[in-house]
């Protein structure tokens, strides 16, 4: 069986989120008028929204008690960020038996939060409370997809790879390749490619775990196979993964980090996972 076959054979196999197109081209004041008509129609995004913008993630030191002074306090880049994350998990609720839908989700976002940091080495100093532009934060949010469509595939397979990676000490990718004969990995891309998303997008889930065989999109590719890894490794990992894959010294390198850097950026890094798990939470919980 190839991918699109794979793909085919998934019942109830969610289309890309309509919101997510608005999202990807989101980029000036008059994209966040989109956006702020969108939000405050849907009960479910406003909520979400006034949760984030109420939250210890931006710094909030009062309750903002409308969605249009959440919006004002977001701003466009933030906004773009909460919507993506939204219209995703919804777009998967209920859908992955199998799969910790918030530890998943926590690992995800995490992630899409840190790449705004890996970037260069040069934006470990900045100071501000929350993350500026983040041209990889969707990508990162979307590098685990396949998982989520292995287990809408066959949950009791997926659960078997988790077992079978415990027992013989592999890597859950290679374990879910044993078993279904691809990895979350390759699934996640050929579904981002199906949705017709940015190649970056699909090229970022199909070689998060391993960059070096990337040949295009690299520096996205590089961002996200980083901030993931290291925020596994400070604990987000959405469930048992099996021995982490190793750091690309390639990929580290190539973006400007040197390893006398490494326990500066975990440190740094630890203070975004805080803050994207109340980003996350908030979000679920609307």
């Amino acid at each position: 069986m190839d991918l699109d076959s794979f793909l085919d054979s998934i019942p109830r196999l969610p289309s890309p989120p309509a919101l997510l197109g608005e999202v990807l081209g989101a980029a000036d004041a008059s994209s966040f008028g989109r956006l702020a008509s969108l939000v405050e129609r849907d009960q479910a995004l406003s909520a979400a929204t006034l949760r984030v913008a109420n939250s210890a993630f931006y710094g909030a030191s009062g309750k903002t008690p409308s969605v249009r002074l959440a919006l004002s306090r977001i701003g466009i880049l933030q906004l773009r960020e909460i919507v993506a994350s939204a219209s995703m998990m919804d777009a998967f609720r209920g859908l992955a038996p199998g799969i910790d839908f918030r530890g998943y989700w926590r690992h995800n976002v995490a992630t899409a939060v840190c790449c705004g940091l890996l970037e260069s080495p040069r934006l470990m100093d900045r100071e501000d409370p929350t993350p500026g532009e983040n041209p990889y934060y969707v990508a990162g949010l979307l590098h685990r997809v396949g998982q989520l469509a292995l287990a809408m595939r066959d949950p009791h397979s997926l659960g078997e790879a988790r077992d079978r990676a415990r027992v013989e000490g592999l890597g859950l990718a290679e374990a879910e390749r044993r078993i279904f004969g691809f990895d979350h990995a390759q699934v996640g891309g050929a579904l981002l490619d199906r949705w017709r998303l940015p190649t970056l997008l699909g090229d970022a889930a199909r070689y998060h775990l391993e960059p070096d065989k990337a040949t295009r999109n690299l520096e996205t590719v590089r961002v996200v196979h980083i901030s993931t890894l290291l925020c596994r490794e400070l604990g987000s990992a959405g469930g048992f993964e099996g021995p982490a894959p190793a750091l690309s010294e390639d990929a580290y390198r190539s973006l400007g980090w040197t390893g006398e850097q490494l326990g500066r950026l975990k440190m740094r890094l630890g203070e975004r996972v805080e803050k994207a798990n109340l980003f996350a939470d908030a979000i679920l919980d609307a």
